[in-house]
């Protein structure tokens, strides 16, 4: 199936993708949120992967006769792509890799497809040699140093290649985002976006913007801009001279429901008859089509979250059967033919290598979770879960969501999820949904303190291991509870009864939460001990202190569990429990020493995180001495029986407290003072750490431990 051909096929609601932007003023966190949703056709397989650098690498494309080599060795970059099955396989490396992050920072969303007035291509037509969306993204990632480096690359290519078709792309950093756009044949214009609007284009090349062309450090452009319009006779100018560049080089005239879906779900009052006209219950017309705009007057600072279910917008706040996909079959933002949608979270004042946290999920939004991915760093992903472009079988898209699937592909089981609760939106959507906005939240949760970690640690290999392991994690615990999902789905389809809504067994619905924690960031790291069981002496029969441990987990302290261990003997250092016997019911924090017996005896608290990491503490050795005598006295002498001197009154005595016996030998300073990055301890952990470890809110590596 070749896209060239479709294109030509398929009408403007059929090519529905929709790019969105929202600028770092307008966010709760300060970062630049951008991204795409990419629609094609439903069930469609797309794969997650990190493209090594290459030598030389030539770029040919199934749609054009594009061709072009690359002299020199690429940079690693992260992609999501066509499987190789659905082409011809001729493409190089691989077709359509839409969206990534490289080793430099620079991240890149391809394409937002737009159209071309029929006046400018009589002057400037598509090259049948042009670059397009079939390599786009390989070409520019592969090059690129920085986001303003990729738009001059690209923009050279359109310039010796030209372009096989309309389209907007999004280059960015931690520095500038940018939206480039292919124009006409030859001609294209890139634009910085500013940090104060947003912007939501449903593939139309008719949204407005002003720009100063003349000036470089907001506008890019190819040399015949203006001269290009002239010639076809479509120049249009702002009152005050300035190119307006959509109206210039756009068909004008198209309109579509998720225009007004994007800007409602920001806060935007869209007024039907005014903003928009509608007709036969479609989107007919926009009556100022903008390529920015401000959010609603109540709207609060954008969360991640809101950000993210965005690009699953299906037009909630209206009751129009033109704008809401839920009332008719509307064209939505959020839609079953969407086959993956990325987003960038640029967040500025980081290196290059973190700034960027690029959030991905394979097969439509609407019914799935993002996953967060360091792209500058990411150097593996797990082929059980994210099989290569070139080896995927995609037999299973021919199927209906019922069918069984054994393989552990995360893309297939998302797609079937949001397959089967598409059908059954009366009893299934509803409670699907809210969970995978309870996993989404505890992911978006956690997340944080995964980054707090990675950006204590030096650049360089523990980042990347960190980067790695954690998105293995993410995407080990995201497959585990959404298999399990699928599979109460598909029961209850099967069983016909929709008596009672389906509500997934792992979602408490009167708490909004999972029944089952998940344990994302708890999985990269044990549990940090901040104060440790202490060492102390004391006379037998004394009264002793409890034994005492203060632990925090990465994320869900109150998941910990304790069990205290004991063995004969003062051991100094413990590196195994082999010797130790198991305190029957000691599971808290706290232990209470037995001083019955003259002796030592060391004590250890093993604690264990939510995902079963456990961390062993510090010995804690508890010695009980025999009762101290008077030296002055015999024992064995009655005589000397300080109890038969009439004189002796106990009660005029004062009554000694069997603390007063407590000999403390010292605590132990507690662990809970990690050691800094220069220290010689610090590099010897971390060490450990690249192989398989990571550090997470203290700033220090711990040897990761799985349960078997």
């Amino acid at each position: 199936m070749l896209a060239a051909a479709l294109l030509t096929a398929m009408p403007l609601d059929a090519l529905a993708c929709t790019q969105i932007y929202m600028g770092s003023d307008l966010t709760a966190t300060g970062d630049t949120h951008v991204g795409r949703s990419e629609d094609f056709g439903t069930r469609y397989a797309k794969c997650f992967g990190v493209q090594e650098p290459m030598t030389n690498p030539t770029y040919i494309s199934e749609e054009s006769a594009f061709n072009y080599t690359f002299e020199g060795t690429t940079y690693r970059y992260t992609y999501v792509r066509d499987a190789t099955a659905e082409w011809d396989g001729t493409g190089t490396p691989a077709p359509y890799s839409e969206a990534g992050t490289n080793e430099n920072g620079v991240s890149l969303s391809s394409t937002e497809t737009t159209y071309t007035n029929d006046a400018v291509l009589v002057v400037d037509p598509y090259s049948g040699e042009g670059i397009g969306e079939f390599n786009i993204a390989d070409v520019v990632l592969g090059q690129a140093e920085s986001a303003r480096d990729g738009v001059e690359l690209l923009g050279s290519i359109v310039d010796r290649y030209g372009s096989d078709h309309a389209n907007q792309i999004i280059i960015a950093d931690s520095a500038e985002t940018w939206v480039f756009m292919q124009l006409s044949g030859t001609q294209w214009c890139a634009i910085v976006m500013p940090d104060d609007v947003l912007s939501s284009n449903p593939n139309m090349g008719s949204l407005q913007f002003k720009v100063d062309l003349d000036d470089e450090s907001v506008c890019l452009h190819s040399e015949r801009l203006v001269e290009v319009a002239r010639e076809a006779g479509t120049c249009t100018t702002y009152d005050d001279g300035t190119m307006n560049v959509a109206k210039s080089y756009g068909e004008s005239g198209t309109a579509n429901p998720r225009y007004v879906q994007g800007r409602l779900y920001f806060g935007v009052d869209m007024a039907e008859g005014t903003d928009y006209t509608v007709a036969d219950d479609r989107v007919k017309s926009i009556a100022d089509p903008q390529l920015m705009f401000k959010p609603g007057d109540s709207a609060e600072p954008i969360s991640l979250m809101t950000a993210l279910r965005s690009y699953a917008a299906r037009g909630e706040q209206s009751d129009s059967p033109a704008v809401n996909a839920n009332i008719s079959g509307v064209t939505a933002i959020g839609s079953q033919r969407t086959t993956e949608t990325h987003m960038f979270q640029i967040r500025e004042g980081l290196s290059s290598d973190i700034a960027t946290i690029e959030w991905i999920a394979t097969s439509p939004a609407e019914f799935n979770v993002f996953l967060p991915v360091y792209g500058a760093l990411l150097t593996k992903v797990d082929s059980a879960y994210y099989p290569d472009s070139k080896t995927l079988d995609v037999s299973h898209t021919e199927t209906d969501g019922m069918t069984d699937y054994d393989g552990t592909v995360l893309n297939f089981v998302f797609m079937d999820i949001n397959t089967l609760s598409d059908a059954n939106r009366g009893t299934v959507a509803e409670g699907v949904r809210a969970y995978l906005d309870v996993l989404q939240e505890s992911i978006i949760d956690q997340q944080e303190q995964i980054d707090a970690a990675m950006q204590q640690l030096p650049a360089g290999d523990q980042r990347t291991a960190l980067a790695n392991e954690a998105f293995q994690a993410v995407t080990e615990q995201l497959y585990a509870k959404a298999d399990t999902l699928l599979d109460e789905i598909r029961d209850y389809v099967a069983a016909g009864d929709t008596t009672e809504p389906f509500v997934p067994s792992d979602y408490d619905a009167d708490a909004d939460a999972m029944v089952e924690p998940f344990v994302y960031a708890d999985a990269l790291s044990a549990p940090t001990i901040t104060a440790q069981p202490a060492s102390a002496t004391y006379e037998q029969g004394a009264t002793a202190d409890d034994l005492t441990v203060t632990a925090e987990a990465a994320y869900d302290s109150d998941a910990l569990t304790y069990q205290w261990y004991v063995a004969d003997g003062a051991i100094e250092s413990v590196d195994d429990l082999s010797s130790f016997t198991a305190i029957d019911g000691a599971t808290s924090p706290q232990l209470a020493v037995d001083t019955d017996t003259v002796g030592a005896k060391t004590y250890v608290v093993e604690v264990t995180n939510a995902a079963g990491l456990t961390t062993l503490s510090d010995p804690a050795i508890i010695t009980i001495e025999e009762p101290a005598t008077d030296p002055g006295t015999d024992p064995s002498d009655p005589s000397t029986d300080p109890s038969d001197d009439p004189t002796d009154d106990p009660t005029d005595k004062p009554t000694q407290r069997p603390d007063d016996t407590k000999k403390p030998t010292g605590t132990k300073k507690p662990t809970g003072d990690l050691p800094k990055t220069g220290d010689s301890s610090f590099a010897a952990v971390a060490a450990v750490a690249t192989a398989s470890a990571a550090c997470l809110g203290a700033g220090v590596w711990i040897m990761r431990r799985r349960m078997n």
